[in-house]
């Protein structure tokens, strides 16, 4: 870096540091925002959570029964069957 390149760096410094908009939107901003934004998140995430573990069960009927009846029995094996009626 020049003596020149420094010298303008500096100046550049100095003004930004005066200027209490480039203060506050430096160092104040961030510090008010994030924590805003994460605790947005996070509740936003719990509700979303909440809202998951809500299961509606739906009655399909004497058809439906014998449906998943044979679903089940087809994807039991019969090692497993020996373990099921114990």
């Amino acid at each position: 870096m020049t003596v020149k390149t420094l010298a303008v760096f500096r100046k550049e410094a100095i003004d930004t540091l005066r200027d209490g908009r480039s203060i506050f939107a430096i160092f104040v901003f961030p510090f008010l925002l994030y924590p805003a934004m994460l605790l947005f998140i996070s509740w936003m995430h719990m509700k979303e959570a909440e809202e998951a573990k809500v299961v509606n069960v739906v009655n399909v009927g004497e058809r439906g029964v014998g449906v998943v009846g044979s679903i089940t029995d087809s994807t039991i094996s019969t090692g497993d069957q020996a373990s099921i009626g114990k």
